[in-house]
């Protein structure tokens, strides 16, 4: 099992993740070194992100918790990739170029949706969270939904005005809808009282 806060570094300042076998449940559980975004400015703490596997069997862990100020909370917009083959966290890259994929904004608290078939396979939808900067002293609700392609790395919708998240909550309940008149859809629920569907390839 993989857990994590990431919030608050060790005293040798790195963030970490831990693996607990429940096969042998005594044991001390192992840890893993979360890397540093390169030329970020911000630290990695995966603390609140959002995470959803991969159709490659690796979990994609998206945004975190960015330092609050009085008391208003905001997101970093880093993309990481835990691969459990090897017990090893790496900063997603292009496959190509091998440049970081961050998202354009930061999410604190974001809702994280694996995709299902063409045109959605492989791929993941980031909704809601905090952006990384306050408006007015107050924190952001980041309605710019964003999807992950590993082969490319993040786009927002091909018409991002009428793709804007209609509810300012955090972390909503999300559900692929796998068949009937919604198939490919995502059923939003909790903790707003009105349900949403989104079609995330609309034109």
């Amino acid at each position: 099992v993989l857990y994590f806060t990431a919030d608050i570094p060790d005293k040798n300042g790195k963030y970490k993740s831990f693996i607990w076998d429940p096969a042998n449940p005594s044991a001390v559980p192992t840890s893993q070194i979360i890397p540093s975004w390169p030329g970020g400015s911000l630290p990695q703490r995966i603390f609140c992100s959002g995470h959803s596997f991969l159709a490659d069997g690796k979990l994609l862990v998206v945004g975190g918790n960015k330092e609050p100020e009085n008391n208003q909370f905001m997101g970093i917009p880093y993309t990481y990739i835990f691969n459990p083959a090897d017990g090893t966290w790496s900063v997603a890259t292009h496959p190509i170029t091998g440049d970081p994929l961050p998202m354009s904004d930061g999410r604190y608290y974001p809702t994280v949706t694996t995709l299902g078939e063409e045109p959605g396979y492989g791929k993941v939808i980031a909704m809601s969270g905090l952006r990384t900067n306050l408006s007015g002293g107050v924190q952001v609700v980041n309605k710019d939904p964003e999807i992950y392609d590993p082969n490319a790395g993040w786009s927002k919708m091909n018409n991002p005005l009428s793709a804007i998240q209609p509810f300012n909550d955090l972390y909503t309940g999300a559900h692929l809808i796998p068949y009937g008149t919604y198939a490919g859809k995502i059923f939003y629920s909790m903790p707003m009282t009105q349900a949403r569907i989104f079609d995330p390839f609309f034109s």
